[in-house]
């Protein structure tokens, strides 16, 4: 290999020496219920947010990029250590730190941090998520990462970048490296919506439907028509009549989809990354070599290698292909799209490139990965380099003490009775007891069962209850919080049945006795219900059997009067411990 491609080896290769041993997540973890819906790869290292809002990351560790409080290498998803109360609602990974826009509108960054890319104003490495120094009342929106720099869309309309500055990568009109954000120098009247950034140069989407580029133009990457590199944003020259949809940015190259159907890359061409057959640098762009009848509908590129998603759902890859990144089971360069030879039946979305690897979300649910593996960055369990799809480990289920789940509250007359499953693992502790609380108010009642009742609560007030759980090795963390449920009166009218008892067996009867008032009308009926499932029997007797319940289930009863003038409250209800059948 010549050129910027070889430099781009050679650079890295420090970097990326391997320790004695990649420690290896659980051999058959899985979380059954998770699936990733978003991805992130950077040049060693592959993040992934779960539908539970968990975030995992695998492969190069020694910079802390994993975020889990270590500098090891992991072949399979290891937790991110999320900052108390936060999820991460998009990621970005660059060459050896991932950053995470978290669930209370700020930024996180971890990992590597030699050039302030972690936007803290210091230039320490983090192993845990650490939060950006944003201008005050900024948020930030969409994140992209180069090699060692960071961009996002701040929710005051600009644009900001931080980390190495030496290219022009940060838009700010010099070459200096910050280690806060520093407003893009945009147009005058122009806003960006759209970003994307990879090894030293930065594009964004202008709402005036121009693309943007700055930083290293030695290849012609930014497309403005020269090989000189910019410190502030400068149009793209597109075909005449050619707008740009959506973009993609490769190491030493860029690529778009444009308003014509067709696909355009310029920049470093090499290895074939540009897909129009050859192999020369270009300052304006060319149309990728698309197969026939096929448009393409989403780009993603890494170092020297391009992805799509054509309009026929099939994968399209083609570029550098030494580690087998392109996908299609081969180790040679390809100099225009060939498909991805994925799994039967299985077709890809939501790609993400690394440097030298690719990964997509499955429609089995599944991720998958391909290219270099030298640091695990697949997450297969393994260090080989694969040259077709093959599926990262499943996410891990929680380790260690959980937080009670499924909490329900009923409201009475200045009080709610609160219902709770316990946690699915009590870590290395045992019970000790929960604590149901109130927000607002703060008021809370303990025990050891899995429902209390808060009393000294305001009728009219709205309330929420959060759970405990207590342990001989500390509290958990809290419970998702209960639906709203607000106190009220007793109602003039029916009054609710009492001592609701239960017979178990392999079904559930139920015995109560008669309201003390029906109030103004005649009765009609009782209906008793279980929690959970809602199953219920009605009879106008003080008995009635439940039947199509779960064996080995745990259920709790409500018995409501009908009468006609109305429906009582539920306010009386079988109170003991769970009916179990």
């Amino acid at each position: 290999m010549a050129g910027r491609v070889l430099r781009r080896i050679v650079s890295t290769a420090a970097a990326a020496v391997m320790p004695a041993a990649v420690i290896a997540g659980p051999a058959s973890a899985q979380y059954a219920d998770v699936q990733v819906v978003q991805l992130a790869a950077g040049y060693g290292h592959t993040c992934g947010v779960g539908s539970d809002s968990r975030t995992f990351c695998w492969g190069r560790g020694a910079e802390g990029q994993l975020g889990n409080d270590r500098t090891t290498y992991r072949s399979a998803p290891v937790a991110v250590t999320a900052p108390a109360g936060v999820s991460f609602t998009q990621l970005t990974a660059g060459q050896s730190y991932t950053c995470g826009v978290g669930s209370d509108t700020r930024t996180y960054c971890w990992g590597s941090n030699d050039s302030g890319q972690l936007g803290d104003g210091g230039t320490a490495n983090r192993s845990v998520p650490a939060a950006v120094d944003t201008p005050a009342g900024v948020g930030l929106t969409q994140l992209t990462s180069g090699d060692r720099h960071t961009c996002g869309l701040g929710s005051d309309s600009r644009t900001y970048c931080w980390g190495l500055g030496t290219d022009g990568q940060l838009g700010d009109g010099g070459t200096a490296n910050r280690s806060a954000p520093v407003a893009v120098s945009t147009p005058a009247g122009v806003r960006l919506t759209q970003l994307d950034a990879r090894n030293s140069h930065t594009c964004g989407m202008g709402s005036d439907s121009t693309v943007y580029c700055w930083g290293y133009n030695g290849n012609g990457q930014l497309g403005d028509g020269s090989f000189t590199n910019r410190s502030t944003p400068v149009p793209v020259n597109t075909p005449p009549g050619v707008s740009f949809t959506q973009f993609a940015v490769g190491g030493y190259h860029t690529c778009g989809l444009g308003s014509d159907t067709k696909a355009y890359c310029w920049g470093l061409g090499e290895t074939g990354q540009a897909g129009n057959g050859g192999t020369a640098n270009r300052s304006s762009m060319a149309a990728v070599t698309t197969p026939s009848g096929v448009s393409f509908t989403q780009l993603t590129a890494g170092s020297n290698h391009t992805c799509a998603l054509g309009s026929d759902t099939r994968i399209y890859c083609w570029g550098y292909n030494r580690y087998g990144q392109v996908g299609d089971g081969s180790a040679t360069d390809r100099l225009i799209p060939v498909p991805v030879d994925t799994p039967p039946g299985v077709s890809l979305t939501r790609l993400a490139h690394g440097w030298h690897h690719t990964c997509g979300l499955g429609s089995d649910t599944r991720t998958y990965c391909w290219g270099l593996n030298e640091t695990s960055q697949l997450g297969d369990g393994g260090t080989t380099d694969r040259s077709t799809p093959m599926a990262v480990s499943p996410f891990p289920s929680p380790t260690g003490l959980q937080p009670p789940s499924g909490v329900t509250a009923m409201a009475g007359d200045q009080q709610m009775t609160v219902y709770w499953t316990a946690p699915s693992d009590l870590g290395d502790g045992t019970l000790t007891g929960y604590t149901a609380t109130t927000s607002p108010g703060g008021q809370s009642c303990t025990t050891t069962a899995t429902m209390c009742t808060i009393t000294g609560l305001t009728n009219g007030t709205s309330y929420t209850v959060a759970v405990v759980a207590g342990t001989t090795t500390g509290p958990s963390a809290a419970s998702n919080p209960s639906a709203p449920q607000t106190p009220a009166p007793p109602p003039v009218g029916p009054q609710s049945p009492t001592g609701v008892t239960v017979t178990d067996g392999q079904q559930i009867t139920v015995s109560w006795t008669a309201p003390s008032d029906l109030g103004d009308g005649t009765l009609t009926g009782y209906t008793a219900t279980t929690w959970p499932g809602g199953q219920s029997c009605t009879t106008t007797a003080t008995t009635c059997t439940i039947g199509g319940l779960t064996n080995g289930a745990a259920y709790r009863i409500t018995v409501t009067a009908a009468t006609t003038s109305g429906t009582s409250t539920i306010v009386n209800h079988y109170a003991g411990p769970p009916s179990r059948i």
